[in-house]
């Protein structure tokens, strides 16, 4: 099997049968990060796959003769071209909150709260995947004089007491926690993005300075 990444290709030789595509997927990403890379695009025997099609492809096996291409961005460029999207992101989840918030107070009855649930759950799969490709950024970035991982720990639990309210169906003890304790995380954490780009550039700088590991050939 062919492994090409910025035009350099490795014969990859696979260890055993039944190797799934996940793994190789999770061994070039973990090589690329030491070389401040993370693949952005996954082309099989010339066919670009979508973010769907590449869901449904990680769990089946490879052959073991693919010509598997990684497209990358360096690590730096990715992460903060993201962090331009989470402010407008951080922007819109707000919006959802005081919206379900409000048809909260509105109501004694159960609202639908997916549309808030996906915006929650994309905001959290975000900042997870930093703490991943950064992970010293949440134990020292400075939010409103408290670090970013204690803005997230108290997420978490307000969570807990909105999911413990809305069991309870206490809807008004469910729209005060979001509009009084998690939209107002969520906007602290939007007004510290400056604060995470340029810790995250101070990182990069010492990163790119550090020796670099040459990448496996088998799995």
């Amino acid at each position: 099997m062919q492994i090409i990444v910025e035009d350099n290709t490795i014969e990859w030789t696979l260890s055993k049968e039944g190797i799934l595509l996940k793994t190789i997927i999770e061994e070039v990403e973990t090589f690329l990060l030491t070389v401040g890379r993370v693949p952005i695009e996954l082309i099989i025997d010339g066919e670009s796959l979508s973010q769907d099609e590449l869901e449904r492809r990680q769990e089946e096996p490879v052959k073991g003769e693919e010509i598997i291409e990684f497209g990358v961005m360096t690590l730096t460029n990715f992460v903060l071209e993201n962090l331009e999207g989470a402010s407008n992101a951080n922007e819109e989840l707000i919006s959802k909150i005081n919206r379900f918030a409000d048809e909260l107070y509105l109501t004694t009855k159960t609202v639908d709260p997916q549309e808030m649930i996906e915006g929650l759950r994309d905001f959290f799969f975000f900042w997870t995947r930093m703490n991943h490709l950064f992970p010293n950024i949440f134990s020292i970035v400075l939010i409103d004089d408290d670090l970013l991982e204690k803005h997230i720990e108290q997420l978490q639990e307000v969570f807990k007491e909105i999911i413990s309210a809305m069991e309870e169906e206490d809807t008004v003890l469910s729209a005060d926690l979001l509009q009084y304790e998690v939209a107002p995380i969520i906007e602290a954490i939007g007004r510290g993005i400056p604060n995470i780009k340029d810790h995250i550039l101070s990182l990069s700088e010492e990163s790119e300075s550090a020796p670099k590991e040459e990448s496996q050939e088998s799995v």
